[in-house]
C-alpha cells in the first residue's frame, strides 16, 4: 500500500504471493505494459513471466496472452532464445483464432530474424490461415510473409499479393 510506482508495487505483490492469484497476475500484466511503454522491455518480460506464474489454472486464455506478451518483450529485448522457449511452451495450449495466429506471427518473425526464412514463411502462412484472427494480426502475418518471400526472392507475385492484403487489413 505504501509503494506508489506501478512496477515496484506489482513486484512487491509478486514477491509476497506464492499461490496463483488473479488480482496479482493482472497487476503484474499491467505493470509489464507500463514498463514496455517506457522502453524497459526486459523488465516488462520479467513482470509478464511473473504474471504467468501467478495466473490461476482456470484462466488459460490469460496465461496464453501473458506468455505471448512475455515472448514479444523478450524478443524486443534481444533474448531470442527465451522468446522462442516461451512461444514453444504456449503453442500446444493455444486454440485457433487470434491467440494462435499471434503466437505464430511472433514465432515466424523470430525464425526470419534468425535466418530460417523457409520456416518463417511456413509459420506466417499458418497464421494467415487463421481466418477468425483479427485484422491486425492477419495484417502482421501478411506483411511478414510478403517480406519473407521477398527476402528469399521466391514467389514474388504471391509476395506482392500478401503485401497488398497486409495493407488492406491494416487500413
Amino acid at each position: 500500500e505504501v509503494v506508489l510506482d506501478v512496477d515496484e508495487r506489482a513486484r512487491h505483490l509478486a514477491l509476497s504471493t506464492e499461490a496463483p492469484d488473479s488480482d496479482v497476475a493482472r497487476a503484474l500484466e499491467e505493470a509489464a505494459e507500463h514498463a514496455r511503454a517506457r522502453g524497459a522491455t526486459a523488465s516488462a518480460a520479467e513482470l509478464c513471466e511473473q504474471a504467468c506464474r501467478l495466473t490461476p489454472l482456470d484462466e488459460p486464455d490469460a496465461a496464453r496472452r501473458r506468455t505471448v506478451a512475455a515472448a514479444r518483450y523478450r524478443f524486443v529485448a534481444g533474448d531470442t532464445a527465451r522468446a522462442r522457449a516461451l512461444l514453444e511452451e504456449a503453442l500446444p495450449f493455444t486454440s485457433g483464432g487470434d491467440g494462435l495466429a499471434e503466437a505464430l506471427v511472433l514465432l515466424g518473425r523470430l525464425h526470419r530474424y534468425e535466418g530460417d526464412q523457409p520456416q518463417a514463411a511456413e509459420l506466417l502462412r499458418r497464421a494467415l490461415a487463421e481466418t477468425s484472427a483479427s485484422d491486425r494480426v492477419r495484417a502482421e502475418a501478411a506483411q511478414g510473409l510478403a517480406a519473407t518471400l521477398f527476402f528469399m526472392r521466391e514467389e514474388l507475385e504471391i509476395a506482392q499479393v500478401h503485401a497488398a492484403l497486409g495493407a488492406e487489413l491494416a487500413a
